[in-house]
């Protein structure tokens, strides 16, 4: 059986119909994320607006009806992405491995 390197191309990418996951989901599983985009993306009867769009809507409203900060911050990093932190790292590095 071939390594998972071995059956990639030179350019180091899997080629076409070789899966780097062959175990991975089973056919026919369900997507939990997948059936709610597809909810998501319908328009309940009597209205004009998908789910999607009328759910933004009340997170909107919420937040400022709220002035729920750690919701309103949650929504803009949503948009906006987390802001990049760095972290700076000093001393000396230890590793304990323990054999209880």
């Amino acid at each position: 059986m071939k390594t998972q390197q071995e059956k990639r191309g030179k350019d180091g990418r899997f080629p076409p119909g070789v899966s780097g996951n062959p175990d991975g989901r089973p056919i026919g599983s369900i997507s939990i994320v997948a059936l709610l985009k597809r909810k998501l993306e319908e328009i309940p009867e009597g209205q004009q607006h998908t789910y999607g769009s009328i759910l933004v809507q009340k997170i909107i409203q919420k937040c400022l009806d709220d002035g729920d900060t750690s919701m309103i911050r949650d929504l803009i990093s949503r948009v906006d992405g987390m802001p990049k932190q760095s972290i700076e790292q000093t001393g000396e590095v230890r590793i304990v491995i323990s054999h209880d």
